[in-house]
C-alpha cells in the first residue's frame, strides 16, 4: 500500500498498468459492492415488514378470538397478552368509542385521531407516528349477524392492532452502517491485493522488460525465465524467448554470411591483384600479357557472378525479385534442362536420363526462367558430384494439387549432419563430394534455388543416403492445362 501511495506521490505521475488494473479492480467492487448491499437492504428491509405484517395477522386472529359477544355486542373480558415487544390493540365500537386499549396514554390521542380518519368498511395496513416512533397499524371491521361472528354482516365492532417498528427500524439502520464500514475496509483490502496480486501477475512482463533493454546486437544470448504456468503471460514469455532464438540464429547466419561473403570475394581479389602487380613488375611479351590478362578476365567473372548471385538473394529475400506466375509444363522444363546439359554429362562420363511419363502433362505454375535456373543448379550438381560412369535421372509428377519435378544422383550421397544447413548461404558440404581437383562452387545455388522455390509458394526437400545417392524434388502448385 506504500509503494501505491508512492506512486501517486511522484510529480508528473502517469500510472502503470499494475496500478490502472488495481484502479479498474477498485471501482468495479465499489459498484458491485453498492448494487449487492442496496438490494440485501431492499429486501431485508421487506422481509422485515412482511413479517411484521404477520404477526399482526396473527395478533388480530388471537384478539378476535377471545372477544367475547354478549347479546349481539362486542365485548373483551382481558386485552391478549401480546407480544411485549411492541404490540398494542384498542378496539372500538360501531361509532369509534373507545371500548378497550393497550396503548400508553400519551399515544392513545394519537390513535383515536388514525381510527377517526380510516376506513371502516374494510381491512387497512398503514404506518403512522405515535409519538417518537413509527407503528404499523392493522384495522379491521369485527362484523357479527344474530349473534354469530360472519363476513358480511353489520359492523359490531373496531379493531385495530399495531406493532412499533423501531426494532426493525433500529436492525435497519444497524446493517446500513456495518455496510458503510464494511466498504472501505473492503476497498482498502482489494487495493492492497490487487496490487500484490496484479504485481504477482505482471512479473513476467517485467522480467521480458529488463530482459529486452539487455539485449543488443552482441547480445542475444539473454532469455525470460520460463513461466510456472502456461497462462496467457507465460506464452507470451515463451513466444518472445522464441523470437529471441529466432534473431540470434539470424544474426548468426548474417554474421557468418558477411563472412564468408568477404572470405570468397578477398581470394579472388587478392588474385586479381596479385596477377596484375605479376604483369607490372617487368615487361613481358604479348603472349604473357594475354595470360595474365585472361586470369585477370576470369577472376573478374568470378567475382562479378558472386555479386549477382547476392544481389538476387537480397532481392528474392526482400520479395522484390518479380516472379511471373503462367503455366509451365514441367516434363518440357526438364526435356530443356536435359538438352543443355548433355553435353557436360557426357564429358563426365555421366548418363543423364529422362524418366517416363504417363498421362497429361505435368504442370505448374511459375515463371519458367527461374524455374530453369533451379533445374539447371541441381542437374549441374547431381552431374558433379556422381562418379564417372554414374547416372543421373529427371523424373516429373503429380501429387493432387502439387506437381513435382526431382532430379536423382547415384553419387556418395550426403551425411545426416550436413543435411540440416544444405540450403545454408556459402555452406559446403565435405570436400570428398567433388571430384579430386575440382574447385567447389561459393555454395549459393542451393541457396538461391530454395528461395527461387519459396517465391513459387512450393519447396524444395532433399533425401540423401550416403553412399547410394541423393535426391532433390521441387515441389510446385499445380497449374491446369
Amino acid at each position: 500500500m506504500r509503494g501505491f501511495l508512492r506512486h501517486l506521490s511522484r510529480p508528473g505521475w502517469q500510472p502503470s498498468l499494475r496500478v490502472r488494473l488495481t484502479l479498474w479492480y477498485a471501482v468495479a467492487l465499489v459498484l458491485v459492492l453498492g448494487a449487492f448491499n442496496g438490494f440485501v437492504y431492499w429486501r431485508t428491509s421487506r422481509q422485515g415488514l412482511m413479517e411484521e405484517r404477520a404477526i399482526l395477522d396473527a395478533h388480530a386472529r388471537q384478539l378476535v378470538s377471545e372477544l367475547d359477544w354478549q347479546e349481539g355486542r362486542a365485548r373483551l373480558p382481558s386485552l391478549p397478552a401480546f407480544d411485549p415487544a411492541g404490540t398494542a390493540a384498542a378496539l372500538y365500537d360501531a361509532r369509534l368509542r373507545l371500548l378497550f386499549t393497550s396503548f400508553a396514554p400519551a399515544q392513545q390521542a394519537a390513535v383515536d385521531r388514525l381510527a377517526a380518519g380510516l376506513p371502516i368498511s374494510g381491512e387497512t395496513f398503514v404506518q403512522a407516528r405515535f409519538g417518537d416512533e413509527t407503528w404499523l397499524v392493522r384495522s379491521f371491521p369485527i362484523q357479527t349477524e344474530d349473534g354469530s361472528q360472519q363476513s358480511g354482516g353489520p359492523t359490531e365492532a373496531w379493531a385495530l392492532v399495531a406493532r412499533s417498528l423501531e426494532p426493525l427500524e433500529t436492525s435497519r439502520r444497524s446493517f446500513l452502517l456495518q455496510m458503510l464500514a464494511a466498504t472501505p475496509i473492503a476497498l482498502a483490502l482489494t487495493v492492497a491485493g490487487g496490487l500484490f496480486l496484479a504485481g504477482r501477475a505482471l512479473a513476467p512482463i517485467d522480467s521480458l522488460t529488463r530482459t529486452a533493454r539487455a539485449i543488443g546486437r552482441d547480445n542475444l544470448s539473454g532469455r525470460v525465465p520460463p513461466p510456472a504456468t502456461e497462462d496467457e503471460l507465460g506464452r507470451l514469455a515463451q513466444a518472445f524467448n522464441e523470437m529471441l532464438d529466432r534473431l540470434e540464429a539470424a544474426f548468426a547466419r548474417e554474421r557468418r554470411f558477411t563472412q564468408d561473403a568477404s572470405h570468397e570475394l578477398r581470394t579472388p581479389a587478392a588474385a586479381l591483384l596479385a596477377q596484375a602487380e605479376a604483369a607490372l613488375a617487368r615487361s613481358r611479351d604479348a603472349a604473357d600479357y594475354r595470360r595474365s590478362l585472361e586470369v585477370i578476365r576470369d577472376l573478374a567473372q568470378r567475382m562479378s557472378s558472386l555479386v549477382e548471385e547476392l544481389m538476387l538473394l537480397a532481392r528474392l529475400d526482400a520479395g522484390a525479385e518479380r516472379m511471373e506466375s503462367k503455366p509451365v509444363d514441367l516434363t518440357q522444363l526438364g526435356v530443356a534442362v536435359a538438352g543443355f546439359m548433355k553435353e557436360l554429362a557426357d564429358r563426365r562420363g555421366i548418363r543423364l536420363e529422362l524418366a517416363p511419363t504417363t498421362g497429361a502433362p505435368v504442370q505448374a505454375i511459375g515463371d519458367e526462367s527461374r524455374l530453369l535456373r533451379v533445374l539447371l543448379n541441381l542437374v549441374d550438381n547431381a552431374v558433379r558430384y556422381s562418379p564417372s560412369g554414374g547416372r543421373v535421372e529427371i523424373r516429373t509428377g503429380l501429387d493432387g494439387p502439387t506437381a513435382w519435378i526431382e532430379v536423382a544422383d547415384r553419387g556418395p550421397g550426403i551425411a545426416p549432419e550436413h543435411l540440416p544447413h544444405l540450403f545454408e548461404r556459402f555452406y559446403r558440404a565435405e570436400p570428398s563430394r567433388t571430384r579430386s581437383g575440382e574447385r567447389s562452387g561459393a555454395g549459393l545455388g542451393l541457396s538461391i534455388a530454395q528461395a527461387i522455390v519459396k517465391a513459387h509458394g512450393g519447396r524444395l526437400r532433399v533425401a540423401s543416403t550416403p553412399g547410394a545417392g541423393s535426391t532433390f524434388r521441387v515441389e510446385l502448385p499445380a497449374g491446369g492445362a
